[in-house]
């Protein structure tokens, strides 16, 4: 059964996404930029768990475009406790590590949906 998005779930991440940049006095326009990256993070996840459901199986990491210990699923609901329990200090060195990760693993992808 295809799960139903809760875009008021997806709201409330935003806003506290958008609360951690206002505290650390992030300049709108990289909001922005942050923002857009959430999201594609956010659709990528809910798109690869579709995929995931219709073939009624996990897909092995080697097969997926974003590791599971990035997929957003894994960390949006604690983040700072998800990155401590990564070895991280809190969520803001988590997700510079992980959008470097993850754009360092995209140059070197053959998954067919990688740029």
């Amino acid at each position: 059964m295809t799960k139903t998005p809760d875009f008021n779930q997806f709201g409330k991440y935003l806003w506290e996404i958008a609360n951690i940049l206002r505290d650390d006095a992030v300049h709108a326009t990289d909001r922005l930029e942050i923002f857009s990256l959430f999201l594609f993070l956010k659709l990528w996840d809910e798109t690869a768990l579709l995929e995931e459901e219709a073939i009624k199986r996990r897909l092995p990491e080697s097969e997926q475009l974003i590791p599971d210990k990035y997929r957003f699923h894994n960390w949006a609901d604690d983040p700072d406790g998800y990155a401590k329990l990564l070895g991280f200090s809190d969520s803001i060195p988590f997700c510079k590590q992980m959008f470097v990760d993850l754009a360092e693993r995209e140059k070197h992808s053959k998954h067919p949906h990688a740029m």
